[in-house]
């Protein structure tokens, strides 16, 4: 089966509360792409986000901060969530995940950590913990986006089996979208991985109407009109397949020559 792999980089920054929505960015780069056909797999690698020097230094400065705060009152959740959020932003993963389990174990009603370590947990590859921080969340917030839509990431890109099957997490995250989409309707990141996943399960007209709900409200989005380019690339309908890969380069995104070559020869 061929493959194209996407990186996902996702910056999961900010506190929210149960009704908001933080500023989560969903931006899927095309890594490589070595296909003229067959089902295309989508793999998440979760790397650590790029951070300004000046933007690093002045974390590392905060983290200092609190940790002589830290150091005169070790029962003050709210330091240690905030030293955990900012260490999160530095993917320094393992400590940042201690310091939000100390902060949700000096108050237990700081519920918002639950999804952060659920995220956390997402990073470092833990399924279980990931899935229980999430649903632990979710008896709290029932009508949050968000967390329907984190749960439905852990479901896509953590298997539980030592063999991946794409497939199977396809289908059991799917109806998560389909909550968190409910909740928002034009949940930009939902949708497109819902469609993505819709398109590798060969559910072409469903993954279509989300990409195209997509660009309903960000006509824009390179992304989406690479996606619906290796859509139609995979039916070898070479017309659309070129029309919408040539609009995703003109867009920014980095589409490979061999890929515009193949897809639109003579051009």
């Amino acid at each position: 089966m061929k493959k194209i792999t996407l990186l996902l980089f996702l910056a999961l920054a900010g506190r929210a509360t149960c009704q908001t929505f933080p500023p989560l960015d969903l931006n899927l780069i095309v890594s490589s792409v070595d296909a003229a056909s067959g089902r295309r797999e989508l793999s998440l690698e979760l790397l650590a986000t790029k951070i300004p020097k000046d933007d690093r230094v002045r974390m590392e400065k905060a983290i200092d901060d609190l940790n002589v705060s830290i150091s005169r009152d070790r029962t003050n959740a709210i330091l240690f969530l905030e030293r955990g959020l900012l260490k999160k932003q530095l993917s320094m993963w393992l400590d940042a995940t201690a310091d939000i389990e100390r902060a949700l174990r000096n108050d237990p009603k700081e519920n918002e950590a639950h999804f952060y370590l659920s995220e956390l947990w997402m990073m470092q590859g833990s399924r279980y913990n990931a899935l229980s921080e999430i649903e632990q969340y979710i008896k709290q917030c029932p009508d949050s986006a968000k967390a329907f839509y984190q749960k439905g990431l852990v479901l896509t890109f953590l298997f539980k089996t030592k063999v991946r099957n794409f497939k199977e997490q396809c289908l059991e995250s799917i109806p998560e979208f389909e909550k968190a989409i409910a909740l928002k309707p034009n949940y930009r990141e939902a949708l497109l991985v819902r469609g993505y996943c819709s398109q590798f399960l060969a559910l072409f007209e469903l993954a279509l109407a989300d990409y195209d709900k997509v660009l309903a409200a960000h006509p824009d989005d390179s992304l989406v009109y690479f996606l619906a380019g290796s859509l139609y690339d995979e039916q070898k309908d070479m017309a659309n397949a070129c029309k919408s890969y040539t609009k995703a380069k003109d867009l920014g995104a980095k589409v490979p020559d061999r890929i515009l070559k193949r897809t639109c020869p003579g051009k």
